[in-house]
């Protein structure tokens, strides 16, 4: 597999990971949030990235919850991201081998 694949797949498996921990103890709704300690989570890249793009939501006292429209949109756009590379690559394998025809 392509390096600039791996890059995409293995922060969408980190980010998964996040999402099954707060799934998991039913973080769905801000009067159910809890904090990243209580679900085993740091502020690690993954979960900046949840909450920079509106996945994680917080609530005060440092408590988080899952948007779960927000998180489905993003694995949306992430799938799109993975399937633009794979054209890409497959794109220019195509126009080397007409090329060196």
């Amino acid at each position: 597999m392509p390096p600039v694949i791996v890059v995409p797949v293995g922060v969408i498996a980190r980010r998964n990971k996040v999402v099954r921990r707060f799934a998991g103890a039913g973080a769905l709704r801000p009067e159910s949030a809890r904090n990243l300690d209580e679900l085993g989570l740091t502020h690690g890249d993954a979960v900046r990235h949840m909450i920079k793009d509106g996945v994680l939501r917080e609530v005060p006292g440092g408590r988080f919850w899952l948007d779960e429209a927000a998180n489905a949109a993003l694995h949306r756009r992430n799938l799109w991201y993975v399937a633009g590379v794979v054209l890409g690559v497959m794109a220019a394998v195509v126009a080397i081998l007409l090329f060196v025809r």
